[in-house]
This record gives C-alpha cells, sequence and structure tokens, in this order.
C-alpha cells in the first residue's frame, strides 16, 4: 500500500491486490484519490479505505466467508468509497499506459523499495532524478509502453550518446530538452561508463514494468554498452617527471591560475568541488582545509560531503591569502580549457591524462607512500566498506588526514 502523490500534487492511495483477490475484486489495484495536498490528511483519509481492505484479506485468508459473501464485501467497499468504476489494471482489460503514467506510479514505489532496502539516499535520488529529468525527455512521455521494444531502447541509447558530459560549464544549467536541440561536439559528450550507468537505471524502471505487467519482456536485457576492462583506464595519473614539468607550467602562469591549479594537484578534490568548497581555518590545529560540509551542496556521492585539509606547499605559498579571489576571477570551463588544451599538450598528447588525473595522481602518490586506504577515500570522497559516512563531517579528525596528505611530496 502507498500514498503517492500525483503529477497534480494531490494524494491518492494505491492498493497492489494480491493474486488471491483478483478474481473477487475484478482487478489488479486499487487507486482512490483522496482529494487532499496535505500528507497528514492523506493519512487520515486513507485509514478507513485500508482498515475495509484489511477486513476483506482477513476473512478471505482464514476462510471464514465463501466466494459469493467476499464478493458482496467488495460490492460494499467499492461503493462506499467510490470505487465502482474499472480500474486503469482491470485484469481482463488493461490499459496501455505511457511511459509518463508508469514512470508517476512507480516513482514512489521506488523511493520506498530504496528505503526497505537501506539503500543511501544518494543512489535513490540519483535514480529518480536520471528517470524524470533524463529518460522521460529522451523517451518520449506518451509513448506507450507497450512499444518500448529493443529498436526503441536503440532510439534512446543512440540519443544518449549525444548528450554532453554535465561537468562543462556551458551546459551545465541547460535542461535536456534545450540539449536535445544542440549539436554538441564529440570531445563533450558522455562517457561509455556515464551511458551504462544511465542504462541501469533504465532496467530498473523497465523491470519494475515487467513486474506490473506493463510490458511482456524487458527491452534492456538486449542492450549491451561496451566499457573499458578497467574504469581506471578511462584516465591515467601523471608520472611524477610529468607533475615536476606541469609544476614549471603552472609556475609560468597568471598567479591566480597557478594557485587554482596547485589547489588541484594537492588536494584530490573533483573539478567542480574547488568552487563549491569554503576555505575555512582551524584555529586549535593551525590548519587550513576545504570545506565541503554544506548539506545545500549538489556533490557526486554521499561520501563528497567531507574536509580536506589545505598541503603544507600551498600554505607556504600563500594560496589560503589570495584563493577565494582567484575562484572569482577564473571559472572551472576556463581553469579546465587552459589546462587541457594549453598545458598539458605540452608535456603528454595521452587521451586519458587531463586535468581530472591529478586526482588519480594524488590518490596514486598516497597509496605509494602508504597510507591507510580509508584515508585516501575519505581525502578523495570516495565511498567504501568498513566504515559508516557521515553526509556532513568527516569520520577522521582533521589532524590525521593533515598528516597524511602533507606525505606527498612531488
Amino acid at each position: 500500500m502507498y500514498i503517492i502523490k500525483t503529477s497534480a500534487n494531490n494524494y491518492k492511495i494505491r492498493i497492489r491486490i494480491p493474486d488471491r483477490l483478483k478474481n473477487v475484486f475484478n482487478k489488479c489495484e486499487i487507486n482512490k484519490s483522496l482529494k487532499t495536498k496535505s500528507y497528514k490528511d492523506a493519512i487520515i483519509k486513507s485509514k478507513p479505505i485500508i482498515k475495509l481492505y484489511r477486513k476483506i484479506e482477513l476473512l478471505s485468508d482464514t476462510g471464514i466467508c465463501d466466494l459469493s459473501e467476499l464478493s458482496e464485501l467488495v460490492k460494499k467497499f467499492n461503493d462506499r468509497f467510490n470505487l465502482s468504476n474499472p480500474s486503469t489494471t482491470v485484469m481482463n482489460n488493461k490499459k496501455i499506459k505511457t511511459h509518463k503514467e508508469c514512470l508517476e506510479e512507480c516513482l514512489e514505489e521506488f523511493k520506498q523499495y530504496y528505503l526497505d532496502e537501506s539503500v543511501v539516499t544518494s543512489k535513490r535520488v540519483s535514480v529518480v532524478n536520471f528517470l524524470e529529468d533524463v529518460f522521460l525527455p529522451v523517451i518520449d512521455s506518451n509513448t506507450p509502453i507497450k512499444l518500448s521494444d529493443f529498436k526503441k531502447l536503440l532510439e534512446v541509447k543512440k540519443t544518449l550518446q549525444e548528450l554532453p558530459k554535465r561537468n562543462i560549464q556551458q551546459y551545465r544549467e541547460l535542461s535536456v530538452e534545450q540539449l536535445l536541440k544542440m549539436t554538441i561536439p564529440t570531445e563533450d559528450r558522455i562517457t561509455n561508463a556515464t551511458l551504462h550507468f544511465y542504462f541501469a537505471n533504465i532496467k530498473r524502471f523497465y523491470s519494475y514494468c515487467l513486474a506490473q505487467r506493463y510490458i511482456d519482456v524487458n527491452p534492456t536485457d538486449f542492450i549491451t554498452i561496451k566499457l573499458e576492462s578497467d574504469s581506471q583506464q578511462e584516465r591515467e595519473p601523471f608520472t611524477k617527471d610529468e607533475v615536476s614539468q606541469l609544476f614549471n607550467m603552472f609556475d609560468k602562469e597568471d598567479i591566480g591560475v597557478r594557485d587554482i591549479l596547485y589547489c588541484f594537484a594537492y588536494s584530490g578534490l573533483r573539478t567542480s568541488e574547488l568552487w563549491k568548497s569554503k576555505l575555512k581555518y582551524d584555529k586549535d590545529n593551525s590548519i587550513w582545509y576545504f570545506d565541503l560540509t554544506n548539506k545545500s551542496l549538489k556533490l557526486k556521492t554521499l561520501s563528497s560531503y567531507r574536509i580536506v585539509p589545505l598541503h603544507k606547499h600551498l600554505v607556504d605559498l600563500g594560496i589560503p591569502d589570495r584563493l577565494n579571489e582567484s575562484l572569482k576571477r577564473y571559472k572551472q570551463d576556463f581553469i579546465q580549457k587552459r589546462f587541457n588544451n594549453v598545458i598539458k599538450t605540452q608535456i603528454t598528447d595521452s587521451d586519458k591524462k587531463v586535468m581530472y588525473s591529478l586526482r588519480h595522481t594524488l590518490a596514486t602518490e598516497l597509496k605509494y607512500l602508504k597510507v591507510d586506504s580509508l584515508v585516501i577515500s575519505e581525502i578523495l570522497g570516495h565511498s567504501h566498506e568498513g566504515m559508516t559516512m557521515s553526509r556532513y563531517a568527516s569520520k577522521y579528525p582533521l589532524g590525521i588526514l593533515k598528516e597524511a596528505i602533507d606525505k606527498l611530496e612531488f
């Protein structure tokens, strides 16, 4: 049983009828508008419906009533709550649902399922947001769900492949509908790893539709996404010699650009995280750190909400005094293009070595220095087993993280 908010922001109750009672109710489920936008009122209004339905279930399970008596009770149930009209899921006369109708109905069930399975909030939100914001505009929400076949999903795959990476500044605020009208350069398009992630979410949706018998087969079962054998192959760390050459080039840049690039090299922050972080100072321990614990920030994962201490070299360069102004002056897109198209091309022509590779470099060097893997994971904002990560605070004391990151000696 679910209390679901409709597209009109009203609440309705949905009861899935078990197989043993489908012939008595002559439907697969009950959908009843509660005619309220208040969740509290919806709970109150749903109680008499649930109570009487539970009574019918109990009488059926105990065998106290025969079929004719149960049918009479169901008739009274339908009449009392104005449920006599055929459901959209009558067994012998199913309405062919559109993608929009199916998705609206299943989203609340997805949320409830993830809650029951103790799936982290970030994953649940990620799946739901993708289905609402990306999948529906691409699939064409008015398409009947029954027509979702292999051919249709191949079209979806082709369309998704043409979408851009969302970490590129010029695309970040645009809707999928707007992006679909643009011609995205090949180098700006999503990777196969992202496409694989998208189809994993789509498969969850169609698995639900299959369970509900809206479709006869899950079309995503026949779609394959070719991935590299090792995800790390998508980005390679720079060698120490290459880092040394990069630093020499950083020093020739404007001081603001230099400061920002050094911050990436010595912090392991994701590209967008530097601009989202707050630079703070812990007086008790005399430690500068990047603060990414603000709950209003939109970060990649649950573990991304963390603190990262500044390396001693960044402090020695006086970066804390200038960084805020530098970040206001230079935007993420400019720094990324400056590094990838001008600076690193003078060091290597490898497509797998880009500005993001500085993050991989830091992780690799800390590993070589035998820093505890859990500490490395926390610095990078990676989730890991063996520790329940809080969303808004570090699990390791700032001093331990500082000691680990200061071991870096490029």
